[in-house]
């Protein structure tokens, strides 16, 4: 467990959640934010603890701010089995944010 931005985040390694996550996108590997829970699959702990982290936490928490958390994730849910993982406008969003320092 660790504090992010006054907000207690804790790490479950080798989550089922994610493994059924990482099946569905056919990865092997797969992290996965559920409340302030990240689940990890195949991943070293260690690993999200830069600024990967802190740039997809920053984001996904923004969205879930402007959203309302139980409407973002049942849109996201929405938007994921419309377009896919990787099409997933809240993705491409995080992934067009990149390098903004406003996150």
């Amino acid at each position: 467990m660790f504090t992010h931005n006054g907000m207690q985040v804790n790490i479950r390694e080798n989550s089922w959640i994610a493994r059924l996550v990482a099946l569905k996108l056919r990865k092997n590997c797969c992290a996965i934010f559920i409340g302030s829970t990240i689940r990890l699959l195949n991943s070293l702990k260690m690993r999200f603890f830069g600024i990967q982290l802190d740039f997809v936490m920053n984001c996904h928490i923004r969205q879930w701010k402007r959203k309302g958390y139980a409407f973002f994730w049942f849109h996201y849910l929405l938007l994921s089995l419309k377009y896919g993982y990787h099409q997933n406008p809240s993705e491409k969003e995080e992934r067009n944010a990149e390098g903004d320092t406003r996150i």
